[in-house]
C-alpha cells in the first residue's frame, strides 16, 4: 500500500507475507525498520533533537520457553522501548522470533527474559530496551514498577522544570458523544486536516489574571484549572504493509488552554484512512495537537488492540516529569 502522503510499504520483513513458523531459536528473525521513515514524513529532521519524549509500551502475550527440565513456561511480557531508539522492531517478525524461542531451553526464567530484551535491544540498535512479566489480570491504576522506574530516570536525565502536580483525582472525560455535524464521506478519503484542532478560547494568549488583565505566562493555579484528561475510542489507522485496520483508544493529557473538543474527535475520525505504523500515527497527533492548541503540557499515548498476540502502546510527551495513570489504563480488548 501506499500511504496518502507517499509512504511506501516495503522491505518490512514478513508482514503481509506467508511464512513457515519457526520451531529453532533464531534471533535473525527480528527485523528492524527505522524510525526516521515515518518521521520524515511528519516533517521531522533526524539530525535536530526530537521535539518529545516517551517510549513504546509492548504487551507480548504468547512468550513460552521450556524450562531446565523441559517443562514449558508461559509468561506475559511487558516491554518498553525508548522513542529515541533508532529503530523499531517490526511486529510480526517479533512474533515469529517469540515462537522460536518455544522449544528453547533456559536454566532460569530471568535467562531467558535476558536473552530476550539483548535480541531485540541488538536488532534495533538500543541498549535502552528493557522487560519484565506483566500480570495477566491488572486491577491496579498505578503505572507497572517498570515504567515508574523508565520516567523516573528521564525526568533525572532531562532535567524537566516543572514537577507533575498530582492529577488522581482528575477522571478520564469520554469525548465520543460530543456532535461533530453532518460528516461527509469524502471527509475520509482526505489527508487530516490540523486545521479542525483549535481550543475553546481561540488562541493561546487570551487567557487573563483574577483582575481580568491579559497575560502571557499563565500561573500555576491556573495550569491547574487547564488540566485535562481525554479519551476516545474511535481511533482507527491503517496497516502500511497488509492495509488492515488497526483500531484503538487515544488518551490525551495535558495543560494550558482547553483544547474544543469536538475538534479534537472530528481530526481523530478523519484519520481512518490514515497509513502507518501505530508509533508514527500518535506521533503525528501529538505534533499537531502540540502545534495547533499549545499546551503548556501535553501527553498523548495510544492503546491499540492486541494483533497476534502482541499489543503496542506508544506515548509521546513534553512537560511532563514522572509517567501519569494513562500508561497503566488498559482499554476493551487489551
Amino acid at each position: 500500500p501506499i500511504n496518502r502522503r507517499g509512504m511506501v510499504a516495503d522491505d518490512h520483513g514478513p508482514l503481509g507475507r506467508t511464512v513457515t513458523y519457526p520451531d529453532a531459536y533464531d534471533p535473525s528473525l527480528l527485523t528492524p525498520i527505522p524510525r526516521t521513515r515515518g518521521r520524515a514524513l511528519l516533517g521531522l529532521d533526524e539530525r535536530a533533537p526530537l521535539p518529545f519524549s516517551g517510549f513504546d509500551c509492548w504487551t507480548l502475550y504468547e512468550a513460552s520457553w521450556l524450562d531446565s527440565t523441559g517443562k514449558p513456561r508461559r509468561l506475559v511480557l511487558e516491554m518498553i522501548v525508548p522513542a529515541s531508539s533508532p529503530n523499531l522492531v517490526e511486529s510480526k517478525s517479533l512474533k515469529l522470533y517469540l515462537n522460536s524461542l518455544n522449544f528453547y531451553r533456559f536454566a532460569s526464567d530471568k535467562d531467558a527474559l535476558e536473552t530476550i530484551r539483548a535480541d531485540i535491544s541488538g536488532a534495533i540498535g538500543c541498549e535502552g530496551v528493557e522487560l519484565q512479566p506483566r500480570e495477566l489480570y491488572r486491577t491496579s491504576d498505578e503505572p507497572s514498577a517498570l515504567l515508574q522506574t523508565w520516567w523516573d530516570s528521564q525526568s533525572k536525565q532531562q532535567r524537566f522544570s516543572e514537577e507533575v502536580s498530582d492529577l488522581a483525582a482528575c477522571a478520564w472525560q469520554l469525548i465520543d458523544d460530543e456532535d461533530l455535524g453532518e460528516l461527509p464521506n469524502s471527509l475520509f478519503d482526505e489527508d487530516p486536516d490540523d486545521a479542525l484542532l483549535r481550543t475553546t478560547e481561540g488562541s493561546t494568549d487570551t487567557r487573563s489574571d483574577p483582575q481580568g488583565q491579559p497575560v502571557s505566562e499563565p500561573s500555576m493555579v491556573e495550569k491547574k484549572e487547564n488540566e485535562e484528561r481525554l479519551v476516545t475510542h474511535l481511533l482507527r489507522t491503517l496497516c502500511p504493509v497488509t492495509g488492515q485496520p488497526d483500531w484503538g483508544s487515544l488518551l490525551v493529557q495535558y495543560s494550558g488552554p482547553p483544547i474544543h473538543r469536538g475538534g479534537l474527535l472530528k481530526y481523530i475520525c478523519t484519520m481512518r484512512k490514515e497509513v502507518g505504523f501505530h508509533e508514527n500515527a500518535i506521533e503525528r497527533i501529538f505534533l499537531a495537537i502540540k502545534n495547533r492548541c499549545q499546551p503548556d503540557k501535553l501527553c498523548v499515548t495510544g492503546r491499540f488492540m492486541r494483533r497476534g498476540g502482541i499489543d503496542i502502546n506508544p506515548t509521546r510527551s513534553f512537560g511532563y516529569s514522572k509517567g501519569e495513570p494513562q500508561i497503566a489504563t488498559r482499554v476493551p480488548g487489551q
